[in-house]
């Protein structure tokens, strides 16, 4: 950051310099299924539960989402044979999640949303 101060014709400069902060990687949602090792872009968590996240991964669409589905069934997720285009919905008692592959130039990324019971 840069300050000047003007007096006249006179310019007084003084410069400040400050390290910018490192990027800090976005927290993992408690209670989703950690997928594309757990390194989200994005993430939210409302206070009622409902939880958002985002990651890319350096795979092909058709690995990241087997990979991500798979997640989720470990997690104790059931697939739904639902057919929404692109998005897998999964259920677990009353709670719902649905999952999203992008295909990106060089990386797949993954968006899911879950929302628990009784909302």
């Amino acid at each position: 950051m840069k300050a000047a101060l003007l007096m006249g014709s006179a310019v007084l400069g003084a410069w400040f310099w400050s390290k910018p902060a490192a990027p800090r990687r976005a927290a993992w949602p408690d209670g989703m299924p950690v997928f594309a090792a757990g390194r989200a872009e994005c993430s939210y968590a409302l206070r009622n539960g409902t939880s958002f996240v985002c990651a890319s991964v350096p795979l092909g669409r058709e690995e990241a989402l087997a990979r991500a589905r798979s997640a989720f069934r470990d997690a104790g997720w059931q697939e739904m044979p639902v057919r929404t285009g692109d998005m897998v919905v999964f259920v677990r008692g009353d709670a719902v999640a649905a999952l999203v592959a992008e295909s990106l130039e060089k990386e797949t990324r993954l968006t899911a949303i879950q929302r628990p019971a009784g909302l």
